[in-house]
């Protein structure tokens, strides 16, 4: 009972107790809004440095891409080239006198045909 008449007694206690209890409270508010601060600006630069490994892996992936088509677009040019290449020779190889007689097929095949040389 001594309690309750400490209190009755003197009710400035109380209201005291109250406000160290709420400048307690304050304070570890604050204590905690800055550390969820602290941890929003740690999450945020680790997203910004994930964006950041994520964008130059990207970029590699990209060249690496460029690099690869561009290859596949020399080699296929290549390969052309030399299938030009292997063509010309075949013809050059066809004697004159072969492609004489060709020539003359071909002109007796159209002239029996009836049609006539464009001109």
């Amino acid at each position: 009972m001594s309690e309750q008449t400490t209190s009755a007694e003197n009710p400035g206690d109380g209201l005291e107790r109250l406000l160290e209890v709420e400048a307690r409270i304050d304070e570890r508010l604050a204590t905690c809004r800055a550390e969820a601060d602290g941890i929003l600006r740690a999450v945020q630069a680790e997203l910004a440095a994930r964006e950041e490994q994520f964008e130059r892996e990207l970029d590699v992936e990209r060249e690496q891409r460029v690099a690869s088509r561009s290859a596949e677009r020399a080699a296929d040019i290549q390969d052309e080239r030399d299938r030009a290449a292997r063509q010309a020779k075949r013809l050059r190889a066809v004697p004159p006198e072969r492609i004489e007689a060709l020539a003359r097929e071909l002109i007796e095949r159209l002239l029996a045909d009836g049609s006539e040389p464009a001109r």
